[in-house]
């Protein structure tokens, strides 16, 4: 149990916290795709963000430090058709 613990310690400690303002339909239009998957929204927004600095890395536009950037959450909602239609909308 302790040597979990001491994982769990490791990883809270090498994420780091970041506010972002957005418009209020996009936060709307994320709510729904999360639910649609029955994510946390927070959990779907860290995964497009890892998704997409794995995909710029891939394509070497940002050359990761030491390999891969390690994910920590799972795939979720990049392609989903709501995702930018609904926010481009004017």
């Amino acid at each position: 149990m302790e040597y979990q613990l001491s994982i769990r310690e490791n990883i809270m400690n090498q994420l780091k916290p970041l506010t972002v303002r957005l418009p209020e339909k996009a936060i709307r239009v994320m709510k729904a795709i999360a639910e649609s998957q029955y994510l946390p929204t927070r959990t779907l927004i860290r995964a497009w963000i890892m998704q997409r600095l794995e995909a710029e890395r891939l394509n070497r536009i940002i050359p990761a430090a030491g390999g891969e950037l390690g994910g920590t959450t799972p795939s979720a909602g990049a392609q989903h058709p709501l995702a930018w239609s609904v926010c481009n909308e004017s």
